[in-house]
């Protein structure tokens, strides 16, 4: 099970990566239990591919602390989700705007 521990993971797993995705969002509170790891992976790993990564430590943060927004059912409007969760949705919508149009992907002969 190497995606439970990417750290152990054989040389050259992620090879190819930026071949995959173009973009990386990387994130982790800086009380998660795991965050030794996540900075090593981010910093030895993901920093050796060419693929855009941005690395986030959430001050205060928790593992899976984003979802708690979801659990506690926050309203985003209301500016009620924590500060993780904005990162997300920020780094999404980003994407969204850099992906290029369903009819501009048809009339360059690419299909998905």
């Amino acid at each position: 099970m190497l995606y439970l521990d990417p750290l152990n993971a054989p040389s050259g797993w992620f090879d190819g990566l930026d071949g995959v995705v173009s973009r990386v969002l990387m994130t982790v509170g800086s009380e998660e239990l795991f965050l030794d790891d996540n900075i090593a992976f981010s910093e030895t790993v993901l920093a050796k591919t060419r693929t855009d990564v941005r690395f986030v430590i959430q001050d205060g943060g928790v593992h899976d602390d984003p979802i708690l927004d979801f659990m506690l059912d926050k309203d985003p409007k209301k500016e009620e989700l924590g500060s993780l969760m904005k990162v997300i949705l920020g780094w999404l919508k980003e994407g969204v705007a850099e992906a290029p149009s369903v009819a501009g992907r048809a009339a360059n002969g690419i299909k998905k």
